[in-house]
């Protein structure tokens, strides 16, 4: 970067005093659980629950690809926690399958079924578009679920 112009050499040179490599929480499977009870304890402090994980919701969540590393997995604790209902969290609490968690199975949705949806979409007219709308819509949640 500071090679390319892209970073002043002065102040790349003031922080790179200890370089620290972190490899992707994917890799780092056994610190998940550690997490998930620390984002818990958090979220059960600042919320006044009493909120537990079950051993099977955190299979779930250790078999997660986890693309946003610690800060997608703090996310996912949070929403989940938010919308459960009682004190425990389950692995049916998870919008997974397969051992896939949300986020990546968004990633790997054919791009060309979302392009169709909205070429047919740009063809058609008023109850048509909401057709194809709710095609599209189908299409996705079935490939989530």
């Amino acid at each position: 970067m500071v090679q390319r112009g892209e970073y002043r050499a002065d102040l790349y040179y003031r922080i790179n005093v200890v370089s620290i490599f972190l490899p992707p929480l994917r890799e780092r499977r056994s610190d998940i659980p550690p997490l998930v009870n620390h984002f818990i304890e958090r979220f059960n402090q600042e919320n006044r629950r009493q909120l537990k994980v079950t051993p099977e919701a955190m299979k779930v969540l250790t078999s997660c690809y986890w693309p946003g590393n610690v800060r997608e997995l703090e996310n996912c604790i949070e929403r989940t926690a938010t919308m459960v209902q009682g004190d425990l969290i389950r692995d049916l609490a998870f919008p997974c399958r397969n051992n896939r968690c949300l986020t990546q199975t968004l990633h790997f949705l054919d791009k060309a079924d979302a392009v169709a949806a909205a070429a047919a979409a740009r063809g058609a007219k008023g109850p048509q578009i909401a057709a194809a709308i709710q095609m599209a819509r189908a299409d996705a949640v079935g490939a989530v679920l």
